[in-house]
């Protein structure tokens, strides 16, 4: 029975340790590449989890099956409620709820628990039903995570192509090599 979708962040290391391609130049650059193997490791994980829960739902028609197969037809259900705990379950709601105040409480039905089990098939919609909600809330959940976490990278470049851009306009004039050209161009300043 799958339990977590951790497993699905593991996913085959992509990046080319062979390759000549030059590192990037500064830091926008490098948040650039950073948010670009994000995003490709992000995908590969989002198809992991609906891999697996894919194989999940395999494997839970593939028991139902075996069940129908094997001409048992009706899987044992471990019952909702413990039968001990029964009676001080209908006590309680059968008390009031503020000692010493009288509430017409003894008109609630007395519950029933069945203890019958279900079909395979019925067992195979449910348990199906449950793993494709509980897949949804996590694919959701996750999507949301990866959303966040681009977000913080745009705006780690924005604010350093702002800065970087301001600062490497400072960091030219400053130059020698401009200095040099802009007095051959402009004329020396007085």
């Amino acid at each position: 029975m799958l339990t977590s979708l951790a497993a699905t962040i593991f996913v085959p290391n992509t990046i080319d340790f062979s390759s000549d391609a030059p590192a990037p130049a500064d830091a926008v650059e490098r948040l650039k590449a950073e948010l670009a193997a994000y995003r490709a490791h992000a995908a590969q994980v989002r198809g992991n989890m609906v891999a697996l829960l894919d194989r999940e739902q395999d494997r839970i028609i593939g028991k139902a099956q075996l069940e129908l197969d094997s001409g048992i037809r009706e899987m044992s259900l471990n019952p909702s409620i413990v039968v001990t705990n029964l009676e001080p379950m209908v006590a309680n709601m059968e008390a009031s709820a503020l000692p010493g105040v009288a509430h017409n409480v003894h008109t609630i039905n007395r519950p029933s628990f069945p203890e019958a089990g279900r079909t395979p098939r019925e067992w195979a919609a449910q348990t199906s039903m449950g793993l494709r909600g509980q897949a949804m809330d996590d694919l959701l959940s996750y999507d949301e995570h990866v959303r966040a976490v681009e977000e913080n990278y745009e705006k780690e470049i924005s604010r350093g192509s702002e800065s970087l851009g301001t600062a490497s306009e400072d960091a030219e004039a400053s130059t020698p090599l401009m200095s040099f050209i802009r007095t051959n161009a402009i004329g020396p300043s007085s």
